[in-house]
């Protein structure tokens, strides 16, 4: 796989620790002269390690990277090199397309589905030793789904609380038997965090 002629847009978008990791290995000449705009602390801080400058971070969403760069970035100042995974949350390419901005986007890399939870985390929770789970992206909480469906594990649930990053992903473990599923108030790491402070059955 190669990119396009960096040269050409105005700035590069990832919105995963993933997706620095990727830029770096299909940048051999070293780090990108256009600014990055990461979505997370972790992903700038990924891009960082690898010699990338970062120009800005958005918090925990794709909606709040087009809100960013809506604010610090001209659409005529040119393109936005997006890039993501095979599979993505949201439509970051849209929304700044909606908003002006042409974008294009580069599959850089897949997440590979984990096929069974790791053996300490299986014991944990078929043994009753969870008190919550967090869940950070719809595909994440349809993987577990699956896994917990599979191998007989959804009854566990019932002491254990989901905490959420967006209602999104609540709704994928709608139909796991939780004690709660609490959903939190921004699409934010910090936003989730907070909801571990206050009474595990609290339902959002």
């Amino acid at each position: 796989m190669s990119l396009p002629d960096l040269a050409t847009f105005q700035a590069t978008l990832i919105t995963s620790a993933n997706g620095a990791r990727a830029l770096a290995r299909l940048v051999p000449a070293g780090p990108v002269l256009t600014p990055v705009y990461a979505v997370g602390e972790a992903s700038a801080a990924a891009a960082r390690a690898e010699g990338f400058r970062v120009a800005g971070v958005a918090q925990s969403s794709v909606q709040s990277l087009g809100a960013l760069l809506a604010h610090q970035l001209a659409p005529a100042a040119g393109p936005l090199l997006y890039l993501s995974g095979e599979e993505v949350a949201g439509n970051l390419a849209a929304d700044l397309g909606a908003r002006g901005f042409r974008v294009t986007r580069v599959a850089a890399y897949a997440a590979q589905a984990a096929p069974t939870l790791p053996a300490p985390a299986r014991d944990a929770l078929a043994s009753g030793a969870l008190d919550g789970i967090l869940f950070l992206s719809p595909r994440a909480a349809r993987i577990f789904h699956g896994i917990v469906t599979r191998e007989g594990l959804a009854a566990a649930l019932q002491g254990v609380t989901g905490f959420c990053l967006s209602a999104a992903i609540a709704a994928a473990l709608r139909e796991l038997p939780f004690r709660a599923v609490r959903v939190a108030g921004a699409s934010t790491l910090a936003s989730l965090l907070t909801l571990l402070e206050g009474p595990l059955d609290a339902r959002n």
